[in-house]
């Protein structure tokens, strides 16, 4: 007959070893988003890196559990801990090692990036036989009760893991940070495990676990110095300031030497301050060259103030709406020094406001008014907020685009490249449909649409795209230095004819505002092309089912 004494500790037992596969379940699914996230901020493309991180993952996990039968642990409590312990070390320094791999053996970064996937998952997969021998052992469980136990905290956990990295680790903690937190909670759990299971304890042991805890602790407070002198080793400036938001990776760099500085996301270069004048000369004043008066202007992208400040020059914008999803870009581009002065304070003008988060909900046709408008505006309420003529809303576009029932008279896109599934939704027919929604009758629009010279197969995608949402196009491209031979659509949905707005551009009509490169002459040129640059044998579009605008985009800029 079982005493009461034995019951409390086989419920002790089960607690313990429930508590214990959440745990591990938790940590074992961040694991698998973070060496995933790393993975796209080094190389992009989200879904590839996804999908064959948590795949290899997966496939080493089911090594791990079949490996695990030949070891004739006679004491399944210290099978355990050694694996804990060394997936806390090894999990909680693979971020850092992949950064460094990818620093100096750039040419290699697979071997590692995939060795270190494996090592995790295989560590991973052995978890739960070794917890279930623990189990059986000291609890004598049944096989059905035995698995239900463990697999419940074990899947639980990981959906837990799915939340909280989301939510809270993203938004808070660089991911070389987030990894030494996980690694600590191992270290803890196996501590705890070991206390309770183990029947001979010795100081060996101990000293194990606080040398684990002494590295993790060591790391936790060194990573941030780490990841910053082993990023800069990615990019050939100084870096000047860096943030991770949950959408992308923020860098800034500074040349003195050329008095350059240099954005990219996600390692993707955004502008170039030599440069980025012809860029924004190019994606702004040529469609408003068509706007008339009391112009309502949406801007959709441009996070960095780059297009706004040319468009603040124009006496006729009555507002402008400027939706960009991510919080940290436009605060950066808002309280950045540098930013700052490239974008000539655009941002720190009274007439702006950052909403964080949030989107127009649907049957609302205005922006609220505000009379107290500030050049900063945080934590206001989670919908578009009207303060003088420029509003700031960060919310995803295609949202935006479906909840507003408002019209615009120009519309400027400035997305990234189609580089990912995320962005590529962005350049799909069905975006396009609801842009022209958007558009006031007369409303003219301009598209920025990549490199016509290294991924012209995906320039001219992008024009059929529209062409097949019922916009009429008109292309054109000039030299960025920085991106080489680049390309925009202009872009409307009234009856005027390409030609008839190809003639007006080439009749070099006067600009009207400041500068700071483009010329009349320029603007005739633009819509100028090579002999067969403009022919292709694709008749293909990008749409949210089939976004074959990716698979072009990215085969186009590989280098044999």
């Amino acid at each position: 007959m079982t005493s009461a004494r034995d019951v409390r500790r086989q419920r002790t037992a089960l607690a313990i070893l429930v508590l214990t596969m959440f745990v591990t379940g938790f940590t074992g699914f961040v694991f698998e988003c973070i060496l995933s996230t790393v993975a796209t901020y080094v190389l992009g493309n989200s879904v590839e890196q996804f999908s064959i991180t948590i795949g290899l993952m997966l496939a080493c996990m089911g090594l791990g559990s079949f490996a695990q039968q030949y070891v004739r642990a006679g004491r399944p409590i210290m099978a355990f801990v050694g694996v804990e312990l060394i997936l806390a070390l090894f999990g909680g320094f693979a971020p850092v090692a992949m950064y460094a791999a990818f620093g100096f053996f750039e040419s290699h970064f697979h071997l590692v990036q995939y060795a270190i996937a494996g090592g995790i998952g295989f560590l991973i997969g052995s978890e739960i036989p070794f917890a279930s021998r623990i189990n059986e052992q000291y609890r004598g469980a049944a096989l059905p009760q035995n698995l239900a136990h463990i697999f419940l905290a074990d899947y639980a956990g990981g959906f837990m893991g799915a939340i909280v990295f989301t939510k809270l680790l993203m938004p808070r903690f660089p991911l070389t940070e987030m990894s030494f937190l996980l690694g600590a909670l191992l270290v803890v759990t196996a501590l705890v495990n070991y206390a309770y299971f183990a029947e001979r304890k010795r100081a060996l042991h101990f000293v194990w676990f606080a040398a684990a805890l002494v590295l993790i602790v060591v790391g936790y407070m060194r990573n941030r110095d780490w990841n910053l002198a082993l990023e800069q080793q990615l990019y050939a400036d100084r870096i000047i300031y860096t943030t991770t938001s949950p959408y992308q990776r923020i860098v800034l760099q500074q040349n003195p030497v050329k008095k350059e500085y240099r954005l990219t996301l996600n390692g993707a270069l955004q502008f170039s301050s030599l440069d980025e004048g012809r860029y924004h000369d190019f994606l702004v004043h040529v469609p408003m060259l068509f706007a008339g008066d009391r112009v309502k202007v949406l801007v959709l992208g441009g996070g960095d103030g780059l297009g706004l400040r040319e468009l603040l020059k124009y006496p006729n914008v009555e507002r402008i709406v400027l939706v960009d999803l991510d919080p940290a870009m436009t605060a950066f581009a808002s309280t950045h020094p540098t930013m700052s002065v490239l974008n000539r304070g655009a941002f720190r003008d009274a007439r702006v406001a950052v909403v964080e988060s949030g989107a127009v909900k649907p049957g609302e046709r205005e922006v609220v008014e505000v009379h107290q408008p500030h050049p900063h505006a945080r934590g206001l309420a989670a919908r578009a907020l009207r303060v003088a003529e420029v509003n700031v809303v960060n919310v995803d576009a295609d949202r935006f685009l479906s909840d507003i029932h408002d019209v615009f008279d120009v519309v400027i896109v400035d997305f990234p490249d189609p580089r990912s599934i995320e962005l590529c939704k962005l350049y799909s027919k069905e975006f396009y449909l609801k842009l022209r929604r958007v558009m006031a009758t007369h409303a003219i629009a301009a598209i920025q649409s990549t490199s016509v010279y290294y991924s012209r197969e995906a320039y001219l995608m992008i024009g059929r795209t529209l062409e097949a949402a019922g916009l009429h196009i008109l292309r054109y491209h000039h030299d960025v230095p920085s991106f080489g031979d680049w390309g925009w659509h202009l872009v409307w949905k009234d009856d005027r004819t390409p030609s008839a707005m190809r003639n007006a551009l080439k009749s070099g009509p006067a600009i009207g505002v400041p500068t700071d490169y483009l010329t009349t002459e320029l603007v005739a040129s633009s819509v100028g092309f090579g002999k067969g640059v403009l022919s292709t044998e694709d008749s293909s579009i990008n749409t949210l089912m089939e976004p074959r605008l990716l698979d072009v985009y990215l085969k186009s800029w590989v280098v044999d």
